[in-house]
Order: C-alpha cells, then structure tokens, then sequence
C-alpha cells in the first residue's frame, strides 16, 4: 500500500510504503481438502466417522456428520501434509544419488526397479502439491485486503472493526424488507398449463440428484460449514443415502432446515482503488447442500421459464444471447451519427442495478401465483430465499450472522432473474398494448 503522508515543514510529501500485511485469523475453520483424497485411507476415515449414529432429524444429523468427518479427516491429514513437502525434496536428493552413482559404476536391475519407484513417487507427491495449490489459486489476499474505506461522514479509516462496521450497517440498510405494492396488478394469459405444473411437481429421484453432483464443478469454494462438491463426489458410495435421505426430506415437507440459509459473504474490489462501499461486489459462498437443493428446483424451472419470457428478452435463457442485443444497441447509435431527423434522436439508459436485490420477497411470492405456478413448487422456492442468515468476511474476520432480503447461490439467483424478467417482459407488452 502506497500513500502521501501530511507535510510537515517542507514542500514535500513524505511517501509511505507497506509491505501487505498477512491475514490473522483468529477462526480456525475447516475446509475440505482435494488432496486428501489422493490417499488410500481417506476412505476409511470417512467410513468409520460417517457411520457413527447421531439420533436426530436427518438435516441435522447431515450437518453433524459434515462436521465430524472433516475433522476427523484434518487431524488424519496433519501429519501427511506437513511431510509432504519434505517428502518431495527427500525423493529429489534419493533419485540424484541414484542416477549419479549410475553414471559413475553403471546401474544393476535392483537399483533400477528403485529409481522407478522413487521416480513414480515423486510424480504422486507432485500432483498432491499441485492439487492442493489449485484449490488456492482463486484466493488473492492482497487484492481482497481492505485497508481503508470511506464512512458516513466522508472520512477515511483504516480501524478494521471500523471497516467491519461501515460494511455491516451499508448492507444491513440494502438487503432489509422491503413493502411492494400487491394490489392492481394487470392480468395475464401467458401462464403456466397444467401439463407444466405436473412437470414441475413431479417427484425427485436420488439418480436426479446423483447427475447434479456429477455435473457440478469441484474447485468451488465452500460455505461456512467447509464441505465442497469435491467431497460429496469423492465419497459419495458412503454418504449419498444420509444426503439423499435429508433432501428428500425438504423437497416432500417444504421446509429447509434454518442453517443451511447461512452464508458467506466476501467483497470483490470492482476498481483499481477502491475508496466507498459501492466500489465491492458481494460474493455469496453458500453451504453445498443448499447448492444442491438450489440446483435440483433450478433444473425444473428451465423446463418451462422459457414460455413466460418474451423472445425480446435475450438473456438467461438458453438459446438466446445477450450479444444480440448488443449489437442491435450499436446499430442504432450508428444511425445517430448520420440520422438527419430535424428533432433529432435521444438514447435512454435505465440504471436497474441489482433490481432483483431490491425486490420485496412478497412480490416474489405474488409472481408465482401470477404465473401460475403450482403451490408446492412454489414454497420450495421461497423456502430457499426467505430469512437467510450472512456474515462477511473482512480481512480474514467474519461479522456476526445477520438476517436480509440477499440472494443466495447462483442458482437461486438465475432463478429470481428469470423470473423478475418474465414479470417484467409481460408488464412490457401489457403498458404498450394500454398504449403507456
């Protein structure tokens, strides 16, 4: 960090140059790590500690059984991994040894087979060393560190509580409830049949679930509780029956266990020096299983969202492409420039930043019944947005759990876009038929 200092009986700025300071933390929490994995007892680690009886309802007793395992696999894992490094730089030197003494007296059929051995060695510690670095590569501390920020009154400070705190009260006023206006709404003919309400209320399967796993990526990173995809793929054969079981148990009762709401907020720079609460974009790291749920309500919503949105409409549906819009955009500002219209052209530019973070939950609630759609399928929507619980995490330190009106996974947040721009397709076409 770089910055100009007061002057003080000169004409000159005394320049201040510091080194990035390290993060502190001071919560030590466990995330799962791809590389344990690579070893052979792995597995029976996860075996033994999963199948442990817990005695509770089956969300709580998957959050207790995450929680058991990874922590039975990070102490497993300590001493393998503090001697990785040096196994690496042991195998260097044996093998160097080895193909020096051969270069001197010639190599017997014994030494060989050992120098395969230690060679392929060295190819296995490799790949957990890089395994484990790929699981880091997204974090960049130096960039995500936040210095200063600018508070109410327009002052910079530096005080990381402080930081904390002008953070905190910005979203907390952002993210409240909102009160929208749910009376007068226009009709619509556009809606969901019966042949799309049985699609979407058809039952889930546990091989369903199994494709979404499947196709979901590894190196994400988790949410509070520390579990990746990677852990549920990896170990699925001994874990799919308890997170099938505890699935199964919201998509038939309607009612998401209260911890798998919380998430992880963490703040993106989107300038190159950002001064204001404005200049970061929040990034939601929500818990795996909710990403799943999410996933597996998001699946269905694309069988039919597609009839609700307009074909004026490009983007977030498949099929379609923002880029033609863009184009489209650059044509007509073409015609501006060689346009001879007497009253000349005038170009509108409508600001609907984070619209969908705006949007009350109670006028969610009426766009699904506006467009019909059916009523379990519906609760289960708004059972994955509705009173989630976020914390940010600031410099390596985590606020405390606040309750908001935030969108969660990216899957729930594709899900609201499409359906705030069905609402907003079809209002479209109704004021310009009113002639508005």
């Amino acid at each position: 960090m770089v910055k100009h200092l007061s002057r003080i009986a000169s004409d000159h700025c005394t320049i201040l140059l510091e080194i990035f300071k390290p993060v502190v933390v001071n919560n030590k929490e466990i995330r799962y790590e791809e590389v344990w994995a690579t070893y052979l007892g792995a597995e029976a680690i996860v075996k033994k500690s999963w199948s442990k009886y817990v005695g509770m309802d089956p969300a709580s007793s998957l959050n207790v059984k995450f929680k058991r395992t990874l922590r039975s696999l990070f102490f497993w894992s300590k001493a393998k991994f503090k001697n990785l490094i040096f196994l690496w730089d042991k195998l260097k030197e044996e093998i160097q040894e080895v193909q020096l003494e051969e270069g001197e007296v010639g190599i017997s059929f014994e030494k060989l087979q050992i120098l395969r051995f230690k060679i392929n060695e060295l190819n296995i510690t490799l790949a957990r060393l890089n395994t484990w670095w790929k699981q880091r590569a997204k974090a960049r501390k130096n960039t995500n560190w936040i210095s200063h920020i600018k508070t109410n009154n327009c002052s910079l400070t530096e005080d990381g509580y402080e930081i904390q705190k002008v953070f905190f009260e910005f979203f907390k006023l952002k993210w409240k409830h909102r009160h929208c206006m749910l009376e007068g709404w226009p009709k619509t003919s556009v809606i969901i049949n019966e042949k799309d309400q049985y699609v979407l209320e058809a039952e889930f399967t546990k091989e369903e679930l199994q494709s979404i796993i499947e196709k979901s990526g590894s190196n994400i990173a988790p949410g509070l509780d520390g579990i990746t995809f990677s852990f549920l793929k990896n170990f699925w054969k001994l874990i799919a029956d308890d997170v099938w079981i505890a699935v199964s148990q919201f998509m038939s009762s309607g009612e998401l266990h209260m911890s798998w709401k919380e998430t992880l907020i963490v703040l993106i720079p989107k300038t190159q020096n950002p001064q204001e609460v404005t200049n970061y974009q929040p990034i939601s790291f929500c818990l795996t299983i909710y990403k799943v749920i999410a996933k597996k309500l998001l699946s269905r919503l694309e069988m039919v969202i597609h009839k609700l949105i307009s074909a004026d409409q490009a983007a977030f549906i498949k099929g379609r492409s923002l880029s033609d819009h863009v184009l489209l955009a650059q044509e007509v500002f073409n015609k501006f420039c060689y346009s001879k219209a007497r009253k000349g052209l005038l170009a509108i530019k409508l600001d609907m930043e984070q619209a969908y973070d705006s949007m009350g939950w109670e006028a969610l609630r009426q766009v699904l019944s506006h467009f019909n759609f059916p009523s379990k399928f519906k609760e289960l929507i708004l059972q994955c947005i509705l009173d989630p619980k976020y914390c940010f995490l600031i410099n390596g330190r985590k606020t405390n759990l606040i309750e908001g009106n935030v969108d969660l996974d990216k899957a729930t947040l594709y899900a609201l876009i499409c359906l705030f721009y069905a609402l907003k397709s079809y209002l479209m076409h109704y004021m310009v038929g009113k002639g508005m």
